[in-house]
């Protein structure tokens, strides 16, 4: 990596720990302050460069017509007509802390009784690496969760998890994200993790909230999130 004259990471807590790893293990000359590594005469810069999303256009999408209309098929239909409902959007990976997800839903729901019934969460989960017997058997556990907790909470007129093991085009994804009351982003670790921004960005009503796993790099930016 110090071939290079420059480095990018995501944030500035990547650059900081690359530096502190380049000084530490190989004994490289480091200015933090101007981000700079010095190693056997080559000089490389370390900066931030976070990823992103195009923010208008996941507006332009959210405020489609089409979108406007499949929103209310959506809500319309008996799985999602419910006064509260959230979303979580991952591909199915361990890192994503989908099984911590679905633990704290369910242990929110024995605590607060009240809301079964008034409450759904949306999970949308992407196929990854479908051929790795770990992840597969991520797979097995999110969805024997899944059939748990809507035998315990739910009844034969609703369930408290909508679970979608599938791809979504963004056409789709949007009505989705506009259409939560609040997205859950729990991830166990996440360089960044784009469907934090996408939900903020097709939340063009800005009623949605969002809830962020602190070790997902997107926290760093959006810091009027609720922060887990």
């Amino acid at each position: 990596m110090l071939g290079n004259d420059l480095l990018g990471f995501h944030l500035d807590q990547y650059c900081r720990n690359f530096l502190e790893c380049a000084e530490r293990v190989l004994g490289a000359s480091v200015d933090p302050k101007a981000g700079v590594v010095e190693y056997e005469g080559r000089e490389t810069w370390v900066r931030p460069f976070p990823i992103s999303i195009d923010y208008s256009w996941w507006a332009r999408l959210a405020r489609q017509r089409h979108t406007a209309r499949r929103m209310t098929q959506l809500r319309a239909k008996s799985e999602l007509a419910f006064p509260i409902v959230g979303l979580g959007v991952d591909r199915l990976d361990y890192t994503k802390g989908i099984v911590s997800r679905f633990q704290a839903i369910e242990r929110f729901l024995e605590k607060y009784p009240a809301y079964q019934g008034r409450f759904c969460f949306v999970q949308i989960a992407v196929p990854s690496r479908t051929q790795i017997d770990e992840y597969r058997q991520v797979k097995e556990q999110v969805e024997s969760l899944v059939e748990r907790i809507n035998d315990r909470f739910g009844s034969d007129t609703h369930k408290p998890i909508y679970y979608r093991y599938e791809h979504f085009e963004p056409s789709e994804l949007v009505v989705y994200y506009r259409m939560a009351d609040f997205a859950m982003v729990s991830s166990l670790h996440d360089g960044m993790n784009l469907v934090a921004k996408e939900f903020v960005a097709s939340q063009v009503e800005c009623k949605g909230v969002l809830i962020c796993s602190e070790f997902a790099g997107a926290a760093e930016a959006l810091d009027n999130a609720l922060l887990i």
